[in-house]
């Protein structure tokens, strides 16, 4: 009894979500996307730096102050900005004897706000012989505002297509009745290739060059929207 019980609530209940799904369907209905983009300049800057006294050809701890010394003097705060990610050295056996010939590295994190500190930091590395330098992440903290504009702004550009597209119909635009978005943030595509600079630095380039206009290229944010709305 009971088994017949749940199978008959069962239909019904799948009856009525069928019908539920037939009236969504059976609703006159207008669907439309929209897309909206924006540029935006980066002022988070992440560089990484690996020194190697093999190299420079210098001790590790005497690179480590001429850096710190260069950094201070191009207005870099190297208590907050500046740390030490790792170090570390490697020994070669050779046969009959053993002879430790020690190599140490040490690398480094650095946070920058500006392309143009980017550059000073570049030209005084270059300077003291270290050239393995390379920008690993990039921010704009105030994504999730932008995000949340893009997506009004797609939305309000949604609803003025539909009502286009509806006007030459004589037909009135109803609610939406679904709604789905995607943000895309395309700072990562940025990192795939050499440093995005205006100007003449690449990512591993030891020959640096000031140019007028140096500055980074703007990253893009883009949010697109699909909806339908009902037509009245």
């Amino acid at each position: 009894m009971k088994t017949k019980v749940f199978f008959i609530l069962f239909v019904v209940f799948g009856l009525n979500s069928v019908a539920q799904t037939n009236n969504f369907i059976d609703k006159a209905y207008l669907e439309t996307t929209a897309e909206v983009d924006t540029l935006v300049t980066p002022d988070r800057v992440y560089m990484s730096i690996f020194v190697s006294e093999k190299d420079a050809k210098t001790p590790i701890s005497e690179l480590e102050i001429k850096m710190v010394d260069a950094f201070k003097r191009i207005g870099i705060d190297t208590d907050k900005q500046f740390k030490v990610d790792d170090m570390f050295s490697s020994h070669k056996r050779y046969f009959f004897k053993i002879i430790k010939q020690i190599k140490i590295y040490k690398s480094y994190s650095l946070l920058v706000y500006d392309a143009k500190t980017v550059w000073n930091v570049m030209y005084e590395l270059q300077k003291l012989g270290i050239s393995t330098v390379s920008i690993t992440k990039l921010e704009y903290p105030n994504k999730d505002e932008i995000q949340l504009q893009l997506k009004q702004k797609a939305i309000k550009k949604a609803v003025m297509k539909a009502k286009s597209m509806l006007a030459p119909l004589n037909q009135k635009l109803g609610k939406a009745i679904y709604i789905t978005d995607i943000f895309k943030d395309y700072s990562k595509e940025f990192l795939d290739g050499p440093l995005t600079i205006r100007g003449s630095v690449s990512g591993k380039s030891s020959s640096i060059k000031y140019t007028p206009d140096f500055d980074f290229k703007k990253i893009k944010f883009s949010s697109k929207v699909l909806v339908k709305f009902e037509i009245q």
